[in-house]
């Protein structure tokens, strides 16, 4: 643990992953996750493994973000992997950056989020999207001026679901962080 109590984010899950499962619907799981990413990831393994229940509305979150959001898929991207970063969940921003480079988004941008409000390599559109996932990551709330600030880039409806994703990833960060 370090001074503010929070574990570093090389250390293991306090839950031992579950390698071997028994039921049907976890090995199917476990296959589509290897076919996936080439592994089985970890949450599967600590948290689905020991509540089933919640893989189809973790398919279904999953399904939302990946193809029925309007907002541009780098500017979701980026949100997403700076929020995981905020956050300090190492597994998720890993995660993040790999469907980066998957999905020919831009490797070398993305290792410069934590240096964004200076970077010459994010447009007006992507700083209003980082400043709205920094601020509601940081302070559960969106200030006036960046909302406004993002309507000037952004739909309504993008607007929504850059919140939406930010919350989403806020979940998910939580979820691998604790366990």
């Amino acid at each position: 643990m370090d001074q503010a109590g929070q574990r570093p984010l090389t250390e293991v899950a306090r839950l031992t992953p579950i390698e071997r499962p028994r039921s049907l619907v976890l090995r199917l799981a476990y296959w589509l996750s290897r076919r996936r990413f080439g592994r089985v990831i970890s949450p599967l393994k600590v948290i689905y493994a020991r509540k089933t229940e919640l893989i189809p509305l973790t398919a279904y979150i999953d399904w939302m973000r990946e193809k029925k959001l309007a907002v541009d898929p780098a500017v979701r991207m980026l949100v997403t992997t700076r929020v995981s970063q905020l956050n300090g969940c190492a597994f998720c921003h890993d995660l993040n950056l790999a469907r980066a480079v998957q999905e020919q988004i831009g490797y070398a941008r993305f290792l410069g989020l934590d240096r964004w409000p200076e970077s010459e390599a994010f447009n007006e559109r992507e700083r209003a999207a980082l400043a709205l996932a920094d601020e509601v990551t940081r302070n559960h709330d969106l200030s006036e001026s960046t909302f406004q600030l993002c309507r000037q880039h952004s739909s309504d409806e993008e607007i929504v679901e850059l919140i939406w994703s930010v919350a989403v990833e806020n979940y998910f960060n939580m979820q691998a962080r604790s366990l």
